[in-house]
């Protein structure tokens, strides 16, 4: 979990560990949206993760998204980072 977020990551028997280069989406089952750790509004994803990414298509977007977020609004978080170039995913998970 990141420090200050809470949020109930799912479980899953395997994992992978984070870089400290990647870029992290943090969803919230209240709704809110963070990147790396800082709150934003949806509507400031794009430019904001844009501006994260630049040139580095193949930097890895860590989504730590609470178990009780829709899937609706997780794929809504995932279309905007491939609309500004992302192109890599993790999703986190907890263990079981």
């Amino acid at each position: 979990m990141q420090t200050g977020i809470k949020v109930q990551l799912p479980k899953a028997e395997t994992g992978e560990s984070e870089s400290a280069k990647n870029v992290i989406i943090t969803l919230t089952d209240a709704g809110n949206v963070y990147l790396n750790g800082d709150q934003l509004p949806l509507t400031a994803l794009g430019p904001k993760l844009a501006a994260l990414i630049g040139q580095e298509k193949e930097q890895v977007v860590i989504l730590k998204a609470d178990r009780m977020v829709s899937l609706q609004r997780t794929v809504e978080v995932i279309d905007i980072a491939k609309a500004v170039g992302a192109a890599k995913f993790m999703i986190a998970t907890a263990p079981k």
